[in-house]
């Protein structure tokens, strides 16, 4: 029998505080790691970054109506889609007013810890509904 899984939205609101970590790690060690190091940690980062996908594209495909999953999938990417729009012009703006690429990496990464406090607060709630 498979272990139990946990939702979706449980998992994609921990990748939210953890990539932020990640980031303020990299941009807080990376003068001090080796190449190998920061390989590691680069690729730790990477894969935890890329993996949200497969949890998001299963979360909205179960939402979805019955036959309508591909829809739905199309239709949220819009809404992802902007992130990789809008995270290069902010980290340019940061650049460009005199900032650091580790600084527009932390601006960029805050909205990761956002959105991963806000699924994890509305998971609470749903539990706490649940139980009364």
């Amino acid at each position: 029998m498979p272990p139990p899984q946990s939702p979706p939205g449980l998992q994609l609101s921990k990748l939210g505080p953890f990539l932020f970590v990640m980031v303020l790690a990299l941009v807080g060690l990376a003068p001090h790691l080796s190449y190998v190091g920061m390989c590691v940690m680069a690729a730790v980062a990477g894969g935890c970054m890329m993996g949200w996908n497969a949890i998001y594209f299963a979360a909205v495909s179960r939402m979805a109506p019955e036959g309508r999953a591909g829809t739905a999938v199309g239709g949220t990417q819009i809404f992802t889609a902007t992130g990789s729009l809008v995270g290069p012009l902010l980290v340019s703006a940061v650049l460009k007013s005199g900032g650091s690429y580790a600084m527009g990496f932390c601006l960029v990464a805050l909205f990761a810890l956002g959105i991963g406090v806000r699924l994890l607060r509305a998971d609470v709630l749903e539990r706490r509904a649940r139980a009364v």
